[in-house]
C-alpha cells in the first residue's frame, strides 16, 4: 500500500495548504460598498482578521468576538481543531511511508483525517449561517458576497473527506486480498495434470 500511502500524504498536505492559507486570510464574506453607508469601501471579514478598503487605502484589524459577534469564537475553535488533526493524520502517514506496514495506523489515519475535514465544514456551516443572513441580524456583514478564502476551505474540508475515504477503500481492498489469499491455495501443476485450486473448508 506503499502508493496509497504517498497519494495519502500529497492529498493532504494540500488540504493543509489550502486550509492554512484560508484561516489567515481575510476576505471569507466581502462586503462592497455598504460598511457603515461609506461609498468606495470594501470590508473583507475573515475568521482572525478583518480588512476595510477606501479608496484603495486598507487597514487590517482583528475580529469582533464580542457581544452578537461571539459566535466566530466557535468557527475559529472548529478550523483550529481541524488543522491539529491534519497535523497528527499527517504525521501517522509519515510513519507509514518509514514502516510501509501498519494497519491501526492507517485506520487512525482515516479518522483524523476524516474528523479534520468534518471541523473544517462544520465550521464553515457557522459561518454561512450567520454571515449569509440565513438568521437576519443587525450587523452588516449579513450583506455581501462569498470570497475565494471561504472557497478554498470549502475544498479543503472536502479533501479531508475524499482523502479518509480513499485510505478506507484501500484498507478495504487489502484486507480482501489477504483473506482470498489465506483461503485459496494454488497447487503447482504436475506432469500431465492442469494446475489446480484448493479452497478452504467453509468456504
Amino acid at each position: 500500500m506503499r502508493r496509497s500511502d504517498i497519494a495519502a500524504m500529497v492529498i493532504i498536505s494540500c488540504a493543509s495548504v489550502f486550509h492554512i492559507t484560508a484561516c489567515v486570510m481575510p476576505g471569507w464574506w466581502v462586503v462592497d460598498d455598504s460598511y457603515r453607508g461609506s461609498p468606495n469601501t470594501t470590508a473583507y471579514f475573515g475568521i482572525w482578521v478583518k480588512e476595510v478598503c477606501h479608496n484603495g487605502d486598507c487597514v487590517k484589524s482583528p475580529s469582533d468576538r464580542t457581544g452578537e459577534k461571539a459566535w466566530l469564537i466557535g468557527v475559529m475553535a472548529s478550523e483550529t481543531i481541524s488543522l491539529c488533526l491534519f497535523i497528527f493524520a499527517a504525521v501517522s502517514n509519515g510513519i507509514l511511508l518509514v514502516r510501509k506496514t501498519g494497519v491501526w495506523l492507517r485506520r487512525l489515519y482515516v479518522v483524523l483525517v476524516s474528523g479534520g475535514g468534518t471541523f473544517i465544514l462544520f465550521g464553515i456551516l457557522i459561518f454561512v449561517k450567520k454571515k449569509a443572513g440565513l438568521r437576519r441580524t443587525s450587523s452588516l456583514e449579513t450583506d455581501g458576497t462569498i470570497g475565494w478564502p471561504l472557497i478554498l476551505a470549502t475544498v479543503a474540508g472536502l479533501l479531508g473527506l475524499l482523502d479518509g475515504v480513499f485510505v478506507a477503500c484501500c484498507i478495504a481492498r487489502a484486507h480482501h486480498i489477504k483473506k482470498y489469499n489465506q483461503e485459496c491455495i494454488v497447487e503447482e501443476p504436475k506432469a500431465g495434470r492442469p494446475s489446480s485450486v484448493v479452497y478452504s473448508i467453509g468456504e
